[in-house]
């Protein structure tokens, strides 16, 4: 209000200026033009003004006639008069909130007052009034039952939640009527239920599902009271089971009921086991009898007696009496009558070896068959045919110079040519076994011969030879037969014409890749190879050898045991720790059985076994050697150099006796870098550290290819390095002079000539089971022999089995002046310092391998302590970062000395701080 006057007041001063002011420039010319103000009161918040004059057209203002100025019209404010005075209604305290008096409020300067007098907000609030509920409402009481408590009917403040009985305040507790165990409301009617055989029953009873307490005519009981036992004699399944007759190969069941609740049997009516019901299978009662038609037996084939076979028991009857399935076999075999050597029958007969009767007959014979690269090859074109017999067992080829082979009806006919006088040689050769198996071991071989007419023979006969035709065991097979010098030597040994002659060897493999060669070398004719027989034998002897058994006409090959015996004597022979001994004996030079005292034995009846305490050779003494971190020790001990055993104090004992197998520990106590016991230290990539040790050593171990090979071709080296895994190759470089030596754990690079020589160093990282591809530490060590050699190229990198880098850019530069690489003019070697190279690699493909660069001055320069230990991480740029190159001594670094080298992806390598 206060405002609002002043604005009027000077708006009316500036009407009276703007409608005066021009006119009263001049006070003698201008008449004022009065217009009356009424006095206006002071309030409490603003100024009031006295009566006056104003001027229309100057705004000036007058009093009596005299000109004032606005202060001397206006009246100060007035804190006693409230102009805007306003009636507040009272509010009643209730018991949840405070009150307030009827009273009045100046809507101008927010004062208050009662009856005139002004009050504070303090003095108008009516205290609560605990008494006062306003929302009083009624609760309906509540029944408790067994499982509920009940409620009285009451009332409650919804403002203050007291509680009232009859205007009497209760507590909450009051208000509640406590659970009434005897009101069940919910009391449910429970049927009885009979006890069976497997299930309970239950009797008529009452449950509270309220509560769960069970009544019995109104009395409560336990609820075990209200079960009825399992009756074990009511059973109300009850179901007959029909009699089942037994037969040969099946029980039967006898007529029984069964209880289809518990499984119980019963036989009238009383209960019996499941055994009780099983009727014993009935071995008269065939019900799959079959009749079998005899059939006759042959050589080679077994017969059967006409017989019935029944199919349930699998028993055999003949005559209506069961027989053994052996009872029906009509065996096969040759009739050799009584002690007779030639079957009656067909052509088969008996060859004796060791006192043993073998039979020769359609089951140990073989057809010539040529193999499937033909029936002959001549000298210089073996090979082929020599992989032939190895993949085709049993086929047959002849070398032949001047000679034609044909096959027929599974003989063998050799023509040989030439002048007459002179002789042809012939060899036909075949791998012994079966399918894709050979056969190792002793074997009969027995073969016949006959020649178109009578013809000197040369060499004749059979041996074992190697893959490229070699004699195998030498002087420890029988001489061939013939005139040649270095066979038997006889010149009058010819065969005559039309007469069949036989061959009986005894011999043996040792090697898959062994082969049977029988040698034809006679004056021109036609010779007939035919009826081979090869008869496995299951014992071998000490010394190898072929055995020609018997050579003569076929008919004469028959020969008793009675019929032949020259013994020789054998001298005892003492068994060593080695090799077995044996008792003086005698041994048929022919059939080669043993005798003792003057009585047949078995081999093994005059062999001493082997003597494992005597040593042939000197003991030799082997000093104890303690463990170390990563060597095993042992106890001072004897070894025998022949059986390898191992002594204590004169007693055999075992390896594990000798040796001590738990390694030392490292202790990296006294330095946490460097163990105390050991060469082994730490080194840091990527914020751990990996022990170095020789537990992840590699020797510079040579590839099969050699040491060094020419700058082209070099496939046959590549092949090599990437097939045996951490084996070493050095590529020859500028001009081939570089030379190499290879002391196992070094590898000693010779670079001659004038200027700078270049050689590179190969192998690829893995073991014999495969390559390792991923991430790896690769540490080693470089020395030089001479002092102040300037450096061209020296470092390692991943190359391809082209041996181009396979990473580029993202591998490291090389150490050395090379303008590609590090452009260093100033990087030399000093002479007899180890300098150290730490490189964090990945391979990414099994043929990748890596290329060590030792490119430098003419001088000696020696690879050694290489390292190379497998890493989990990946990156997702496969590069090769050097991260250490320096003395060795100085390698060693803690995470807190660490030289930062920051990768791209900003971290460090070494530590793996990030930038």
């Amino acid at each position: 209000m206060k405002r609002s006057k002043l604005l009027l007041l000077l708006c009316a001063i500036l009407c009276f200026n703007g409608i005066f002011g021009a006119g009263c420039s001049d006070p003698d010319k201008h008449n004022h033009s009065f217009i009356d103000v009424s006095a206006q009161a002071a309030t409490c918040i603003e100024k009031g003004y006295i009566a006056h004059q104003k001027c229309e057209s100057c705004d000036k203002i007058f009093i009596d006639g005299e000109e004032v100025t606005e202060e001397d019209i206006l009246v100060p404010i007035d804190p006693d008069n409230h102009a805007n005075l306003s009636d507040v209604d009272g509010e009643v305290a209730t018991c949840s909130e405070t009150g307030v008096q009827a009273h009045k409020k100046c809507l101008d300067c927010e004062k208050l007052f009662i009856d005139g007098e002004e009050v504070t907000e303090e003095d108008i609030i009516i205290p609560i009034d605990y008494n006062n509920h306003t929302n009083l409402h009624d609760v309906a009481g509540k029944v408790a039952t067994c499982s509920e408590s009940g409620v009285y009917a009451h009332q409650k403040c919804d403002d203050c939640g007291k509680y009232y009985i009859d205007s009497q305040e209760l507590s909450a507790d009051d208000v509640i009527i406590p659970i009434n165990p005897d009101n069940h409301t919910d009391l449910r009617q429970v049927s009885g239920l009979p006890a069976t055989c497997i299930q309970e029953g239950v009797l008529a009873h009452e449950v509270c599902d309220d509560c769960g307490k069970y009544y019995i005519n109104g009395e409560e009981v336990d609820a075990s009271q209200v079960i009825l036992p399992i009756a074990p004699g009511n059973h109300l399944n009850l179901r007959d089971v029909a009699e089942i007759p037994a037969t040969c190969s099946e029980p039967g069941v006898y007529a029984h009921k069964i209880c289809d609740d518990c499984g119980t049997h019963f036989i009238d009516g009383a209960p019996v086991g499941a055994n009780a019901i099983i009727m014993p299978t009935n071995p008269d009662n065939h019900t799959s009898l079959r009749d079998i038609v005899g059939v006759s037996a042959t050589c080679y084939e077994d017969g059967i007696h006409a017989h019935q076979f029944c199919d349930d028991c699998d028993k055999y009857y003949i005559d209506g009496q069961e027989v053994n399935e052996s009872d029906i076999i009509i065996n096969k075999g040759h009739d050799f009558g009584d002690d007779s050597l030639v079957c009656s029958v067909c052509d088969a007969y008996k060859a004796l070896y060791e006192c043993d009767y073998y039979v020769v007959d359609d089951t140990n014979k073989y057809d010539f068959v040529a193999t499937s690269i033909g029936t002959h090859h001549w000298t210089d074109d073996k090979e082929e045919f020599l992989i032939s017999l190895s993949n085709e067992r049993m086929t047959f080829a002849t070398q032949t110079n001047a000679a034609t082979v044909m096959n027929i009806d599974s003989e063998w006919i050799i023509s040989l040519e030439g002048n007459p006088g002179s002789t042809s040689n012939t060899f036909t050769r075949f791998k012994l076994g079966q399918g894709d198996e050979p056969y190792i071991g002793r074997f009969l071989l027995i073969f016949d011969l006959r020649a178109s007419g009578e013809v000197a023979v040369d060499r004749l006969g059979a041996r074992v030879v190697d893959e490229q035709a070699i004699d195998v065991f030498k002087d420890n097979q029988s001489l061939l037969l013939g005139r040649n010098a270095n066979e038997e030597n006889n010149s009058e040994r010819k065969l005559e014409a039309d007469t069949i002659y036989r061959f009986i060897y005894v011999m043996e493999t040792t090697d898959p890749e062994q082969i049977v060669q029988i040698f034809v070398c006679a004056e021109p004719s036609t010779i007939t190879l035919f009826n081979l027989h090869y008869i496995e034998l299951d014992h071998t002897y000490d010394i190898v050898d072929g055995k020609l058994l018997y050579f003569g006409p076929a008919e004469e090959s028959v020969i008793s045991k009675d019929d032949v015996c020259e013994l020789e004597n054998i001298p005892a022979l003492e068994p060593t720790c080695i090799s077995e001994g044996h008792m003086a004996h005698q041994r048929c030079v022919y059939c080669g059985t043993y005798y003792l005292d003057g009585n047949k034995v078995r081999k093994k009846d005059v062999i001493l076994s082997i003597d494992p305490n005597n040593h042939v050779s000197e003991l030799r003494d082997v000093p104890a050697k303690d463990v170390t971190c990563y060597e095993y020790g042992h106890i001072a001990h004897q070894r025998c150099d022949d059986c390898d055993a191992y002594i204590v104090d004169g007693e055999i004992v075992s390896e594990e006796d000798v040796f001590i197998t738990t390694l030392l520990d490292h202790d990296f106590s006294k330095n946490p870098l460097e163990c105390a016991n050991c060469n082994a230290y730490k080194t840091l990539y990527n914020g751990e550290y990996y022990v170095v040790d020789e537990l992840n050593r590699y020797d510079f171990i040579t590839t099969s290819r050699g040491l060094l090979h020419e700058s082209y071709p070099k496939t046959e080296y590549f092949d090599s390095i990437i097939n045996e895994r951490m084996t070493f190759a050095t590529q020859k470089g500028d001009k081939n002079e570089t030379t190499v030596a290879n002391n196992g754990t070094e590898w000693v690079i010779n670079l001659k000539g004038s200027g700078t020589r270049n050689s590179f160093t190969r192998f690829a990282v893995g073991t014999d089971e495969g390559a390792y591809v991923g991430r790896f530490l690769l540490i080693f060590d470089v020395s030089c022999a001479e002092d102040n050699i300037e450096i061209s190229r020296l470092g390692a990198r991943v190359v391809d089995e082209g041996a181009n880098d396979i990473f580029k850019d993202n591998q490291s530069k090389l150490i050395g002046t090379h303008s590609n690489e590090e452009n260093n003019s100033s990087r030399k070697f000093e002479a007899n310092t180890k300098y150290r190279f730490i490189y964090v690699m990945e391979t990414t493909a099994e043929n990748q391998m890596i290329q060590m660069y030792v490119c430098a001055q003419q001088s000696s320069i020696t690879l050694s302590n290489l390292h190379f230990i497998p890493l989990d991480d990946k990156v997702n740029d496969a590069d090769g970062k050097l991260m250490y190159f320096g003395p060795a001594t100085d390698s060693i670094v803690s995470l807190e000395a660490c030289a930062h080298e920051w990768t791209h992806d900003g971290y460090c390598y070494r530590c793996g701080e990030e930038v």
